[in-house]
């Protein structure tokens, strides 16, 4: 009986350490993943594709649903339904052409940013000479449960101001 008392005591014993053993940590996630960064490329270019098309809901579509823009000389829009709604009001006005150059670019599980620049010209369409823009950007990104990254946050800002006003005629 004693014997039994022993092994019992043995039993649990080992089974409160199991019970009470830290578990494994949890996976690092990983930096830069090459999928993810060709992923964000992909997004990158459909963008692209789409804002020279002048599609603002494909442009939409990119974003998370609670996305913020801060787009050069604009309003900050705030959510999905604003940034397309932004973004018709631009493509009402003008035909643009854009290049998008990315200068860093990095990842960390689900969360990643870019910083890079841009050059755009923009027709407008009630007539007159195009505008020649280039500048700089910042973009947060999420990757969301079904592995696709989508625009979480973005800012943008010209590199070089605004040609100034013409002088005007003297009066006469």
């Amino acid at each position: 009986m004693t014997r039994l008392w022993g092994l019992a005591l043995v039993l649990t014993s080992i089974l409160a350490a199991a019970c009470t053993a830290p578990a494994s940590a949890p996976a690092q996630p990983q930096a830069n993943a090459p999928a993810d960064l060709q992923s964000i490329e992909t997004l990158r270019n459909a963008f692209a594709s789409a804002y020279m098309a002048g599609n603002a809901d494909a442009i939409g579509a990119l974003y998370t649903d609670d996305a913020v823009t801060q787009t050069n000389m604009q309003a900050t829009a705030t959510g999905r339904p604003a940034i397309i709604e932004q973004l018709k009001g631009t493509f009402s006005q003008f035909n643009l052409k854009m290049d998008i150059t990315p200068e860093e670019t990095h990842t960390l599980g689900n969360s990643g940013w870019e910083r890079g620049r841009y050059t755009m010209s923009m027709s407008p369409k009630a007539g007159g000479a195009p505008m020649a823009m280039d500048g700089r950007y910042m973009i947060l990104l999420e990757k969301g449960a079904d592995g696709s990254w989508k625009l979480s946050r973005d800012m943008d800002n010209t590199a070089t101001p605004p040609a100034p006003p013409a002088a005007s005629e003297p009066a006469k």
